[in-house]
């Protein structure tokens, strides 16, 4: 079946009410990238946190909308290519006002 299956859960956010399906790995994913993968590259590397960005295309867009209104603060760069608004019935955008509180 390929990578589809696994990027449906890992880069989808999780919304309360939805269909119980096998989405909502983004928060796993949010902070295994927040911690895990920032941590491993501190000891390759130096980091600048002002310099420090994040990129989606489609249903990593998605993610990347989702983390971006969420934690503003994770990066300082967004780049979103495509993102997948319309899943789920589009309720990143249709609840976006639930990222501003």
């Amino acid at each position: 079946m390929g990578p589809w299956p696994a990027a449906r859960r890992d880069l989808s956010p999780f919304w309360p009410g939805t269909p119980e399906v096998r989405t909502g790995g983004g928060a796993e994913l949010a902070r295994f990238i927040l911690q895990d993968i920032r941590a491993f590259l501190t000891t390759l590397t130096h980091l600048d946190p002002a310099r420090q960005g994040l990129f989606g295309h489609s249903f990593g867009g998605l993610f990347a909308l989702w983390l971006m209104f969420g934690r503003p603060d994770a990066f300082i760069h967004w780049i979103v290519a495509s993102p997948s608004i319309t899943w789920e019935e589009s309720f990143l955008l249709a609840h976006r006002a639930a990222f501003d509180s």
